[in-house]
């Protein structure tokens, strides 16, 4: 059986929330220092509290993904070839463009540096 394949829905949500449950090396380091400082079950519910949010922020990005590709296939079926394309380049071409946008925020974002600093030289 294809490894990528699965049969129903609750297959492919045990396999999301096994891949999102695992701990992180942030939070084996957040267990280590906890531990380290005598706060072991503090430790243990931050851990907890990051695998959980990963899983269902894993979780709900496939499931928005899977929905938005169902939906975008429905859509352009009705299409000619040619219209099909060019939606396909649009649609990777808005979400560069996206991606882009949240760096640069990010980027201006960021607090003020000692010296010139990169604010000052984008300003």
């Amino acid at each position: 059986m294809d490894p990528g394949v699965t049969r129903d829905a609750r297959e492919s949500l045990g396999a999301l929330l096994a891949i999102g449950l695992r701990p992180c090396s942030g939070a084996v380091m957040v267990l280590g220092v906890s531990s380290l400082l005598g706060y072991w079950w503090a430790g243990v519910l931050a851990v907890l509290a990051m695998s959980v949010g990963t899983a269902v922020t894993t979780s709900c990005l496939a499931v928005f993904a899977v929905f938005a590709r169902q939906r975008a296939t429905r859509l352009l079926s009705r299409t000619t070839p040619h219209w099909q394309a060019l939606a396909g380049h649009g649609f990777a071409l808005c979400g560069g463009i996206l991606i882009l946008a949240l760096g640069l925020g990010l980027l201006l974002s960021t607090p003020e540096m000692t010296g010139p600093g990169l604010q000052g030289a984008l300003r």
